[in-house]
């Protein structure tokens, strides 16, 4: 028998190797073979066999591949410059216009002057727009559609004590006579206080022609730029706004709730995410713009040291919509989170408005149609030969020349919304001018008291509405068929009906009382009556008491504005707005002397006109203030009371 020898090392390693070195081959899926060859028996499978493995194919090949975490999803986006920007809603721009808008879209403080505008609007009154609003007004700010620009210039003109002192960012809003001498001195401070931006010199020079509607668009953009700068630096009002808006912002930020209005990052200039090139992107709240920047260098206290390189991929909601569509699928995180915030944040608001705004256009087309049908069909009728007595004719001429001259004189035109609309635009736009463009008197007859304040600084004069018509000095003018004897009437307004919209107004000449709509009539409004005329039974102070007591007031409507009762004198008198929401414009002729003006309003607030609950002596004793509406009269007294229409 022979004996076992132990196997050699070298044998055992060749085995160990042959071992390691053999690997089964990887499973690979492939198309099923439908032939006998596919079975080892030689058998064709059947039909059922067959269909299951289609099915389990087709699901094989259906599986989709990872994205590779290592490569980019961003899409190179079709119609963009060299810079990579946009060039979408340029092509029926002018040359000069095309080339401004693309340099603006390169252009990071573009995206930081509307930011700026979105996040302070509240606390400086500044008009909300859009940003391709901006990058119009920008490129032609004289055209009534663009006057909203001027409106911002001014309102970024304004110190912090003129901010207070005539609440312009709030309900009123005073535009200088002559802006265009206050923005060179401003140009020139800029200059001083920013070196880097204005090189060569100050950018708005009115002397050498240099005015803001002459520059170059992007002359503007700086202009106003640096002013926001300006308003960050040294405002009192945006410094604590910005302070609530950081902290609403981080609370909000811890909890992971986040309000609209106040909490958004990118009102903040935070980025909303990144790609895979570490490039950040930017979003403007109420636009769908996507601005993104590169190469980012960040000082920590002097801001960017270099300029990144800034460009708008995106312009459009179309633009928007592909390029987060091409982040879907993306397996970088960066990209994830920000196909994220587009997806669930940014675009659902913008989907729902253009839904409703393509919704209003249908149905105004829709409207459209039907109104020229309409006018089609009359017109085709009307040129239809027929037959008409010319006694009829005669009759019908009669009854609608009648109608009309019924209409003149009982019941007061009535303005359409075209008109109304088209009355504050021009009165607006004309205030918003400067001087030397500015035509002398206001459009539409309106009178200049209606919207200037007077060299003193004494507000515009206003039309009383309402029940503020009550207890007013007023001179009513009445015609006559003699011109010479056609004059004003002093006369107390007693007191006012919100049924019929008149007021009972006493004539202290002919001690008569006539209800009338004084909103329409030819009128001076003075001071307060006094409210002791009647005394605390009710009646009337005796004649030459009453007459003693009113002389200051009626002397000062005599003196007063004379409204002619027309339809835009009324629109004027309620204010013109601004393009800032809730706020009125008014002209005045210099600001220079604000401050001690308002210094003063303490002991013009002393005046007894300014209180109509002050105490007046009438001979022996004290008028008693009434608290009483009806019109009782002393026996002493024959009033006459007529109901007549409107003057």
């Amino acid at each position: 028998m022979a004996a076992k020898t132990k196997p050699s090392s070298t044998s055992t390693t060749s085995a160990a190797s042959v071992k390691t070195t053999t690997k089964k081959a990887p499973m690979r899926i492939s198309a099923p073979r439908s032939d006998a060859t596919s079975r080892k028996d030689g058998t064709k499978p059947s039909k059922k066999a067959t269909k299951k493995m289609g099915k389990a194919s087709a699901n094989a090949a259906s599986v989709e591949p990872k994205i590779d975490g290592r490569k980019s999803c961003v899409i190179a986006m079709k119609n963009v410059d060299e810079n990579g920007s946009s060039v979408a809603l340029t092509r029926n721009m002018c040359r000069d216009s095309r080339e401004a808008v693309r340099e603006m879209r390169g252009d990071w403080r573009f995206y930081s002057l509307v930011t700026f505008c979105v996040t302070f609007r509240a606390c400086h009154g500044l008009p909300e727009r859009t940003c391709a609003e901006f990058e119009r007004a920008l490129c032609d700010p004289s055209t009534s559609e663009n006057d909203w620009l001027i409106e911002l210039l001014l309102r970024l003109l304004e110190s912090e004590s003129e901010e207070g002192a005539v609440a312009s960012s709030s309900s009123t809003f005073i535009v200088d006579d002559d802006w265009e001498d206050r923005l060179d001195q401003t140009s020139r401070e800029l200059e001083h206080m920013y070196p880097d931006e204005f090189p060569d010199g100050p950018p708005i020079d009115t002397a050498v022609g240099k005015n803001f509607f002459d520059v170059d668009p992007l002359t503007r953009m700086d202009v106003l730029f640096t002013l926001c700068e300006r308003k960050c630096e040294t405002s009192r009002l945006g410094n604590e706004a910005a302070t609530t808006h950081a902290i609403e912002y981080e609370r909000a930020r811890r909890r992971k709730v986040f309000v609209p209005s106040t909490c958004r990052s990118e009102l903040h200039g935070t980025p909303i995410g990144y790609d895979f090139h570490s490039r950040a992107y930017y979003v403007c709240p109420g636009s769908y713009r996507l601005f993104r920047a590169a190469k980012v260098a960040i000082d920590d206290f002097d801001g960017p040291e270099t300029p990144p390189e800034w460009c708008t991929p995106c312009v459009t909601f179309e633009e928007v919509s592909k390029f987060a569509s091409a982040l879907r699928k993306a397996g970088n995180k960066n990209e994830q989170a920000l196909f994220e915030y587009l997806d669930k944040k940014h675009l659902p608001s913008f989907r729902e408005k253009i839904q409703e705004q393509e919704a209003e256009a249908q149905r105004l087309e829709a409207k459209r149609k039907a109104l020229q049908e309409a006018e089609e069909k009359r017109a085709y009728l009307m040129s239809l030969e027929r037959k008409r007595s010319s006694r009829l004719v005669i009759k019908e001429e009669e009854v609608k020349k009648k109608i009309e001259t019924v209409d003149r004189g009982m019941i007061p035109p009535k303005p359409s919304d075209e008109d109304i609309n088209k009355v504050r635009l021009d009165v607006r736009s004309w205030i918003l001018q400067p001087k030397r463009l500015r035509p002398t008197s206001p459009p539409h007859g309106v009178d200049i008291r209606q919207i200037r304040f007077t060299d003193d600084f004494a507000p515009p004069v206003k039309k009383p509405k309402g029940r503020e018509w009550k207890n007013k000095c007023v001179s009513v003018y009445w015609d006559a068929d003699d011109d010479a004897e056609s004059t004003f009437y002093d006369a107390i307004v007693w007191d006012y009906d919100s049924m019929s919209d008149k007021a009972s107004v006493f004539y202290t000449g002919t001690q008569t009382i006539e209800r009338i709509n004084l909103e329409f009539a030819r009128v001076r409004v003075g001071g307060p009556a006094p409210k002791g005329i009647v005394d605390k039974r009710g009646l009337l102070i005796p004649y030459a008491n009453m007459l003693r007591a009113v002389e200051k007031s009626m002397q000062s409507a005599r003196q007063a504005f004379t409204w002619r009762g027309t339809w835009i004198e009324n629109i004027v008198g309620a204010g013109i707005p601004s393009h800032s929401e809730g706020s009125t414009l008014y002209l005045c002729p210099s600001r220079a002397h604000i401050e001690d003006v308002n210094e003063d309003e303490d002991d013009e607030d002393a005046s007894p006109e300014e209180h109509p609950s002050s105490v007046i002596d009438v001979e022996d004793g004290q008028v008693c203030v009434d608290t009483s509406d009806s019109t009782k009269n002393d026996d002493s007294e024959v009033v006459v009371i007529q109901d007549s229409p409107s003057p």
